[in-house]
């Protein structure tokens, strides 16, 4: 069966009717946008993720039937919110912010089922590299 995935972010937990509607016409596929959008909400909402802006992936099938899953925020995002920082460094070799190394514990643990990883170490050390490529330095705490 033919399947068309898309990816949709969501900023905090607000999700626009209009781009939901404009996503389902594209596909065809005639659902209660109301009830869609206050799924959604609920997943994000039971995952502990509402202040966050996190992307949605939908799924939709040949039989005009569609999935969603909702994934946990990018890591870089993660990473400026810990770090208290709007962008990461222009020249990752001058340090703009530090994260300290609870934040990056915390970071892969949130991220570790997104990744393509289940060894928390592994997810550690993707984060950390993500940080380092955004010029922020790791520290103790």
């Amino acid at each position: 069966m033919k399947k068309s995935r898309v990816v949709m972010n969501v900023e905090k937990g607000n999700i626009e009717t209009a781009k939901i509607g404009a996503l389902f016409s594209q596909f065809k596929i005639k659902a209660n946008l109301g009830k869609v959008i206050s799924d959604i909400k609920s997943a994000i909402e039971q995952k502990g993720l509402i202040s966050f802006n996190v992307p949605i992936h939908f799924t939709f099938l040949e039989d005009k039937t569609f999935t969603f899953e909702v994934r946990s925020p990018v890591t870089s995002s993660l990473i400026k919110m810990k770090s208290k920082i709007e962008k990461g460094a222009s020249n990752a070799k001058n340090p703009v912010a530090k994260i300290t190394k609870g934040d990056i514990l915390a970071i892969a643990e949130l991220k570790k089922e997104d990744m393509n990883t289940s060894d928390l170490e592994k997810a550690i050390s993707i984060v950390k590299a993500t940080a380092k490529s955004m010029g922020i330095e790791e520290v103790d705490g």
